[in-house]
């Protein structure tokens, strides 16, 4: 698991990431992508469960011991609660979404936390934001081309 303002390096090589292209720039701008991906510690959890703060530590609790399902329906029931204003609270499902391979769903929520921090211009949360969708939208289209280079072989 990652530790607190752990800084995450994580290195992108080949041809899969130089050839994706957005708005006829890398997707990535380089091979290299720096972000802080969200931490999930477990807390006791709160005696009543009001608030999207509540819902919240519910929801990393959960994911610290790896249980995404559940970390998730957590996140959402935090999401409402905070009427979709908090994009921490987007950044961590998406992550959580990441982790459970749902790329679609965790790429949407992290474009939720980029314009929700450029909109409060957070500017550091907002690279960071854009940094994790970024490497999600990447890992996503790996995933894809070598599922598509299994089956030719087939």
């Amino acid at each position: 698991m990652f530790k607190l303002n752990q800084l995450v390096r994580i290195a992108v090589f080949g041809a899969i990431a130089a050839s994706l292209t957005l708005g006829g720039r890398s997707a990535l701008g380089s091979s290299e992508v720096e972000f802080t991906p969200p931490t999930y510690e477990q807390h006791p959890i709160p005696s009543d469960l009001n608030t999207a703060e509540d819902w919240e530590m519910v929801g990393r609790d959960a994911a610290a011991v790896g249980d995404y399902h559940n970390a998730v329906f957590a996140f959402d029931k935090a999401i409402d609660l905070a009427l979709g204003n908090d994009p921490e609270l987007f950044e961590l499902r998406g992550w959580t979404q990441y982790l459970q391979q749902d790329y679609d769903a965790a790429i949407a929520d992290l474009a939720s936390a980029v314009e929700l921090y450029r909109q409060w211009e957070r500017h550091e949360d907002y690279r960071n934001a854009q940094q994790m969708r970024d490497y999600v939208v990447t890992r996503q289209s790996q995933q894809q081309l070598s599922r598509h280079s299994v089956d030719m072989q087939r």
